[in-house]
């Protein structure tokens, strides 16, 4: 699995930044206090949905600030992957769906419901939620809700998002 890009907002000092990485070596430089650590860390977190450097997660948002977040480009066995966190409570994302990809979510922490194609249906850790390319979509967080978001396709773009009306679900 190969990491190609990065992207942070509002994660420990970073207002919003995007790092793309060669397929070979990388190496990370700079004067002291701008910012390295904190984007390894990132790295790190999209691996495994921890800090190694912080207990909670409200230490890796901006302070000030009531969300950050964080976004992997990956590849793997000549697939794009895509890879996001975060939902706070009481926020959710728009009803959507996607023409180029399937998404599989994996619910880590806190509870929520989903809306897959107009049913909604209660979500909690440990769920594991599949909408195959043109599903409509959304997800919506009861209490702080975290989950790992995996795209799968040949052609991931911000580009390939529909929007639609909130259904009454």
């Amino acid at each position: 699995m190969r990491l190609n890009a990065l992207s942070l907002e509002y994660f420990r000092n970073y207002l919003s930044a995007r790092a793309e990485f060669h397929p070979g070596m990388n190496i990370i430089c700079g004067d002291n206090a701008q910012g390295k650590t904190n984007l390894l860390e990132g790295i790190s977190y999209l691996a495994g949905a921890r800090s190694h450097r912080a207990r909670y997660d409200r230490e890796l948002i901006m302070f000030g600030i009531q969300h950050g977040f964080l976004t992997g480009e990956l590849e793997c066995r000549g697939r794009d992957f895509n890879v996001e966190i975060t939902l706070n409570a009481g926020h959710g994302m728009n009803y959507h769906s996607h023409e180029n990809r399937d998404e599989v979510w994996t619910v880590i922490s806190g509870t929520g419901r989903a809306i897959l194609d107009g049913k909604a249906q209660p979500v909690k850790a440990g769920d594991i939620l599949t909408m195959k390319a043109g599903c409509k979509h959304t997800i919506l967080a009861d209490t702080e809700l975290k989950v790992i978001e995996v795209q799968l396709g040949k052609a991931i773009s911000v580009e390939d998002k529909q929007k639609y009306p909130m259904p009454q679900a």
